[in-house]
């Protein structure tokens, strides 16, 4: 690590291993932001393969995953880059392992 800062997808490698093995809890420990994002990911396949002339499933969609969706992903992604270096954090995971 060049700077010793995680960015937003560190551990996504690690997350994916731990919940094809049905490890949630290493799984969240390794990248939350990872495990909570999957289900939007899919949600996102299912509605883009199975939109057609669908009035409603395209209004969804363009809520779900238009613009603006695109820019508040920006600013969480951000936000997880940012409070995962909080050294709060850190010390917080240091004091669990000790435990």
């Amino acid at each position: 690590m060049l700077t010793s800062f995680d960015c937003p997808g560190c551990g996504a490698q690690r997350t994916i291993h731990y919940l094809l093995n049905l490890e949630f809890a290493n799984a969240i420990r390794t990248n939350a932001f990872l495990v909570l994002a999957i289900p939007y990911i899919l949600l996102g396949l299912i509605i883009e393969f199975s939109r057609d002339d669908k009035v409603f499933i395209n209004k969804v969609y363009n809520k779900l995953y238009g613009s603006t969706a695109a820019l508040a992903a920006l600013v969480i992604i951000i936000s997880w880059w940012i409070f995962r270096n909080v050294p709060l954090l850190k010390v917080l995971q240091l004091l669990e392992n000790a435990e």
